[in-house]
């Protein structure tokens, strides 16, 4: 008899079979990855179980139904993958800790308030660096264009023709390519940040359009505390959906 497959690398193969169909699974990956060493760990269980999902979910750091629900989700996408192979394998119900989704109202940025904005990036540590700069382009750059923020810090240098003012998105919604044309503001802002940048950063660990301090991308997560510490500065809501009347 063979040795049972480990839950690693039952994940592991189920994502290559999900990111083979062209789904990313960033987040999922993570959360799957969690679950599998926490299966491991465990070592009770040898098949998927409604028990076993249960009580990986309620390990989440945010001790709440929403969050264990969330989790659930994301499992019951692998559950389904495992029942091919293991007719044991137990699918989690839909709504077993309640609702999983929340109905939010984007709130639209005003002029006025995307100003306040852009200048609180100012006040981000360190004030001199590249941190400030980095924010305040892409923040602008969100509202001027309608990018998502994934496609803002994929950019790289050959991505961004300064002089025509153009954005090439090479991986967009459905893995599409598009073009994304520049009013001529954005294109001078763009054309600023780029003098920092290369000030600021001499010797760059990456081809990224948009960098931090130490030279590496700048990336979501770092974006996310930028943009909550410059809205607790307006007192604006949080939204990455940005708009404005004008370009910055």
């Amino acid at each position: 008899m063979s040795a049972p497959v480990s839950w690693m690398t039952q994940v592991e193969t189920y994502l290559a079979y999900r990111r083979s169909h062209g789904f990313q699974l960033a987040i999922e990956a993570t959360q799957l990855r969690s679950f599998a060493q926490y299966a491991e760990k465990e070592g009770t269980e040898t098949h998927l179980t409604i028990a076993l999902a249960v009580a990986w979910a309620r390990t989440a750091r945010c001790p709440n139904p929403f969050t264990w629900g969330r989790r659930l989700d994301v499992l019951r996408g692998f559950a389904r993958y495992c029942l091919r192979v293991d007719p044991a394998t137990e699918i989690p119900p839909s709504g077993l800790f309640g609702r999983t989704h929340r109905h939010l109202i984007p709130h639209i940025y005003t002029e006025a308030e995307l100003i306040a904005l852009l200048d609180a990036t100012s006040t981000l540590e360190p004030q001199r660096g590249l941190r400030p700069v980095t924010c305040r382009c892409i923040f602008g750059l969100l509202a001027a264009s309608g990018l998502r923020i994934s496609e803002a810090l994929a950019l790289t240098d050959s991505n961004v023709d300064l002089v025509a003012g153009i954005l090439n998105i090479r991986d967009a919604k459905f893995h599409k390519q598009r073009l994304v044309p520049l009013h001529s503001s954005v294109t001078t802002s763009l054309s600023i940040y780029v003098q920092q940048r290369d000030q600021l950063v001499p010797k760059p660990l990456s081809n990224q359009f948009f960098l931090r301090d130490d030279g590496r991308p700048a990336n979501q997560a770092g974006m996310a505390v930028c943009l909550a510490n410059t809205l607790s500065e307006t007192g604006l809501e949080v939204s990455w959906r940005l708009s404005a009347s004008s370009p910055p």
